[in-house]
């Protein structure tokens, strides 16, 4: 939800731009499609809205731009290795083990700011909005994007339902 502040003659009006649903489907195919690549392009699309939660906990753009470059340069280096068949010799075994320490160092930043965001879904919806959504840190940790996009997408279809109905 990203706040913008309009003036109209004596009075602020605050316009709110509110988190998008999208579809679980479409969020796998882009993931499998990039190779995983669109994991920290989600946050990077979502952070002005999810920033604009009530929340204490706020999402760094930059951690981001470092993680897909992590990611990048480590599914590079792996595609190296696939197209040009390279022997095992010690310095390509060790470039190998370059790639394994980017991966995790990118699953554990990833890993980390999903339960950063669940925490922040979860002061905004059950805190401040008096909702009780339940959160998972089981389904964080496996499922990450996609739970956190499952439960906006819930979210969002309760709201739309609750205007139409009128409470």
């Amino acid at each position: 939800m990203e706040n913008i502040k309009t003036t109209h003659n004596s009075y602020t009006v605050a316009q709110v731009t509110p988190l998008e649903s999208s579809s679980i489907f479409t969020l796998i195919s882009y993931s499998v499609l990039t190779l995983g690549l669109y994991i920290p392009v989600w946050f990077l699309l979502n952070k002005k809205a999810l920033n604009n939660l009530q929340s204490e906990e706020k999402l760094r753009g930059e951690i981001f731009v470092h993680t897909l470059i992590l990611a990048s340069i480590s599914l590079i280096i792996w595609f190296v290795f696939r197209i040009l068949s390279l022997d095992p010799t010690p310095g390509i075994a060790s470039l190998q083990n370059v790639t394994r320490i980017l991966d995790i160092v990118v699953f554990l930043t990833i890993t980390a700011q999903c339960f950063k965001v669940k925490r922040m879904l979860n002061d905004h919806f059950n805190t401040h909005k008096k909702f009780d959504f339940k959160f998972s840190d089981l389904a964080t940790f496996f499922l990450q994007i996609f739970y956190l996009q499952h439960k906006i997408n819930k979210f969002n279809a309760i709201a739309t339902s609750s205007k139409q109905t009128g409470n």
